[in-house]
Order: C-alpha cells, then structure tokens, then sequence
C-alpha cells in the first residue's frame, strides 16, 4: 500500500491544478466573447437605451421664489429625444415643450421631472432637484451726510442724504435700483436714483424725501425722512 500522506498531497496537487486551469479557461472564454462583441460592433460597457439629464441655466439648484432658470435635456448617450414632457410642481402640470421657464412657487424642495420620447418609441426619465427659499426685501434707513440730522433747512441750501442699505439675502443692489422720491407738498416727484440724494428746496413748505430700494427678485422697501 502506499504512504495515505503522500497520496493526499497527490489529490490536492491535481485539484488545484484543475481548478487553475478551468480559471484559465473561463478567463479566455470572457475575453474570447468581449472581443467577438467588439468586433461585431457590440460594446459590452455601453448601457442600455438612450440617457438624458437636465440642465439648468443658469447653473444652479438653490432658487428663490419666482426666481426663474431655463431648463432643457441633454442626451448623455443615445440619439436626441424627439419631443420633451415637463412633470412641474406643485401639482404636476405636463408642459409639452424643448425647453421649460421654470419658477418655483413654494419654499422648499421641488423636483421637476422631464419625459423624453425617441423616434424608436423609448421613453427616457429624468429629474432634477431644487430648494426652493424665500426671498427677503432690503432694509434700508435714510442718513444725513453731514452731523446735522435736517429739521429746517434754509431756501436754497442744498440737502445731502444716504441710503443706508443692508440685504438679509446678501444679494447685490444696483444703483438704478435705488430711487428718491419727493412726496410733499406736490404728490410724488422722482428726485434721482443712487446711494446718495444732494437736493435744494426750490420754495418754502414742508417737504417729505422717501427712498425705495429693491433687490433683483423687486422685493422693495420704503423708507422716508
């Protein structure tokens, strides 16, 4: 009889040596059909069906409230869709249309979804999500530009003002944004626009100076002086 030790070793040599080369071959047989597929002109490594997504312009997704972006799909593989449904909260409109103006309506997160149709018949989905905030007007207070706080101001002498302006949102206020007005004794004048208002009473009377400032949203403020 022969040595059990060295027959065992015997059975374990030829097992691994067996399973060695059912890898090997199985390896081969992957790459044997990868480069069938590749020859025959399949790539196995792209997916399935056409894919979309949906690009914003400008490139954001925070918005504030009826604040608009032009949105609209872009293949990402496959032909281009032939037509676009838009799916719009709050209550889910269908918009039939290449490219959507869409302005959120509600605070918080919104999801618009776009349904894509190919000439083949596929239909494609794609989503995009925004958080949606509101929008808080400008505050704004109206300073003398001198040590002076007006009360009485003799004919002729000129008046010099600021508007002292700070935004919650931090949004940026342009110049033409910023507008004086005179509303007594003679209704109301529009006097000029900017952070600053120099102005001269032309006759005597009583005379109130108002500024409105207003932020890109036309969220506005009024303050008088």
């Amino acid at each position: 009889m022969g040595d059990p030790h060295a027959l065992a070793d015997f059975s374990a040599r030829a097992s691994a040596i067996q399973t060695r080369a059912l890898r090997g071959a199985l390896g081969a047989a992957i790459v044997f059909t990868l480069l069938l597929g590749i020859a025959c002109g399949d790539d196995p490594f792209e997916p399935e069906g056409p894919r979309i997504e949906i690009v914003a312009e400008p490139d954001l997704d925070t918005l504030r409230l009826f604040d608009s972006v032009a949105l609209s799909v872009r293949a990402l593989y496959g032909p281009d869709p032939a037509a676009v449904r838009w799916i719009v909260p709050p209550d889910r409109d269908t918009i039939a249309a290449d490219t959507l103006a869409y302005e959120p309506r509600r605070a918080g997160e919104d999801t618009v979804y776009a349904v894509a149709e190919f000439a083949d018949g596929d239909t494609v989905t794609a989503e995009r999500r925004f958080v949606v905030r509101t929008n808080s007007p400008p505050g704004v207070s109206i300073q003398p530009n001198s040590d002076d706080h007006f009360s009485r101001v003799p004919l002729g002498e000129t008046v010099n003002l600021a508007a002292v302006i700070e935004d919650p949102d931090g949004d940026t206020i342009a110049e033409t944004s910023i507008e004086w007005f005179l509303e007594w004794p003679t209704g109301v004048e529009l006097l000029g626009t900017g952070p600053t208002l120099n102005w001269a009473p032309d006759s005597l009377g009583e005379y109130r100076v108002a500024v409105k400032v207003a932020d890109p949203s036309s969220a506005y403020t009024i303050a008088r002086y």
